[in-house]
């Protein structure tokens, strides 16, 4: 429900963006993502394990109506639930340097790009 919430607020924003924020946003989008990773390795790094996201089947029963009747029926879904996951703190050190290092590159590069972005307006 929230990430659908948040996603109709980005569209309805995106429209009102103008074209050179909205190249702005696209150059910088990998970096956004990179750093969002950066900080939830740290996190996973300060916590000592990670949360993975599993289906979790429901099922259920409860009485169905229609055509006036009553009867019983049943439902089954799908839910998702967060697992907490042990990490192994020299993998998850390696993995954060690595993010650091790209980073950095798409920092410089998305600078670049961004630049362009306020040449062409």
């Amino acid at each position: 429900m929230r990430h659908t919430v948040f996603l109709m607020t980005a569209i309805a924003l995106a429209g009102c963006a103008s074209p050179e924020q909205r190249c702005i946003d696209r150059a910088q989008q990998d970096l956004n993502t990179v750093s969002r990773l950066i900080a939830e390795t740290e996190a996973n790094l300060a916590r000592g394990y990670r949360y993975v996201t599993e289906p979790a089947p429901t099922f259920g029963y409860g009485f169905c109506t229609g055509s006036y009747n009553i009867r019983f029926c049943s439902s089954n879904y799908t839910n998702t639930r967060r697992v907490p996951v042990a990490i192994e703190p020299d993998e998850e050190l390696a993995k954060l340097e690595g993010l650091r290092t790209k980073q950095q590159e798409l920092s410089a590069r998305s600078a670049q790009n961004a630049a362009a972005c306020q040449a062409i307006s």
